[in-house]
């Protein structure tokens, strides 16, 4: 069954990502190339054919990191998250307020070792001896 051609609806994430870079940023391999999206595929095993940010997977041992520090990434856990991905869709003047805002707020993904009070014993009883 043949579909109609239908537009594209832009969220304004590509605009927020030219102001952002968070994702960059804390790549601790540098696998993720910064700056201007590009058509251009350089890196190994890349995939040619849209217009993007370009990922090294030879650097990249997918890890969650970048996806964990990417602000459309948050979960909604209140109603100024829905806000600002609303006026990110029409107002990209507030990009750059968003973005330090993200890292002002240090969301994103956590150290796994603050995960667990290690100070504690499991049940209340010392194992280790």
């Amino acid at each position: 069954m043949p579909l109609p051609d239908t537009k594209p609806i832009d969220f304004g994430g590509r605009k927020f990502c030219e102001t952002c870079g968070i994702c960059a940023e804390a790549c601790p391999f540098g696998a993720i190339n910064p700056g201007e999206p590009t058509w251009e595929e350089t890196n190994a095993f890349g995939n040619p054919g849209y217009l993007g940010w370009r990922c090294d997977y030879t650097k990249c041992p997918h890890c969650p990191i970048c996806h964990g520090t990417c602000p459309f990434n948050a979960l909604s856990g209140s109603f100024i998250h829905d806000i600002v991905k609303g006026t990110v869709s029409t107002t990209p003047v507030f990009n750059t307020f968003f973005k330090n805002m993200e890292k002002t707020f240090k969301y994103g993904r956590k150290n796994p070792a603050d995960w667990w009070e290690l100070d504690d014993y499991q049940f209340g009883i010392n194992s280790s001896y």
